[in-house]
């Protein structure tokens, strides 16, 4: 598969295997669901072991499906129809999210499209706790130890530091023209489900005609991205046509 350098990551393109197994998946509305979904495609993508920020995960996911289904898309968003193009779409994102400093207490952000429990979050995610009598590291703690530790702290002011830092969390919003999705409690989530997904039975339509006629097999599919395979056979169809037999029965994507 091809690989290509984008914001400092290097990417692998999705195979169209992989890419049949992704919409697959996409048969659910459980935003659970979806966020192991997205974040396996993302780690299967991206080479190396470098902690991933929630913007870069989101423009990742928009290169990645422009690389397998093209760059333009519509969509419907609160019953308004959208014509949109992934180059566009990069140049007019951005984030809104207070960020609280503090000197008490230090935390990873979280980069998880969905949150079941922000506060939770915030907890499992900080790093350190400076107190009046010393400091608690938290980076080698696991998440239980890190639970039971901070509610066994008495200082209302980390208390009140850390409830702070949960409901900035529930602000962080993605805009995108008109369009705003929060970042953490699935919104996005849908928004990537409606720009993957393609009718499967395409899909299959498009396996049927290239292993009957080109002898394709599973390793070939596994090795090939779907616009490679679409060229497979928009070529197999014009031979067709030269040949004054007609193109090869397919729905077209």
């Amino acid at each position: 598969m091809n690989q290509y350098f984008y914001e400092s990551y290097e990417i692998t393109e999705l195979s169209y295997f992989e890419y049949k197994n992704l919409v697959k998946n996409l048969f659910t509305d459980d935003p659970w669901v979806l966020n192991q979904v997205f974040n396996n495609t993302i780690n299967n993508a991206v080479k190396g072991d470098k902690e991933i920020d929630i913007f870069d995960k989101v423009k990742i996911l928009l290169f990645l499906r422009s690389l397998t289904l093209g760059e333009d898309f519509d969509i419907t968003f609160k019953e308004k129809n959208y014509k949109m193009n992934i180059n566009s779409i990069v140049n007019n994102i951005s984030i809104n999210s207070n960020e609280i400093v503090s000197d008490r207490v230090t935390f990873k952000k979280s980069n998880s499209f969905y949150v079941e429990n922000l506060l939770n979050e915030v907890i499992i995610s900080i790093e350190k706790i400076v107190l009046d009598n010393g400091e608690i590291n938290f980076s080698k703690l696991t998440n239980e130890q890190k639970d039971i530790i901070f509610n066994e702290i008495s200082d209302s002011n980390i208390s009140q530091i850390v409830n702070s830092i949960a409901d900035n969390l529930k602000q962080d919003n993605l805009n995108l023209f008109d369009m705003n999705f929060n970042l953490h409690n699935g919104d996005i989530l849908y928004f990537f489900k409606n720009i993957f997904k393609t009718d499967l039975n395409s899909l299959y339509d498009l396996e049927y005609a290239l292993i009957k006629n080109l002898n394709l097999n599973t390793v070939d599919f596994q090795n090939y991205s779907l616009s490679e395979i679409k060229i497979l056979l928009n070529k197999l169809n014009d031979e067709y046509k030269d040949n004054k037999q007609g193109g090869v029965p397919h729905n077209q994507m």
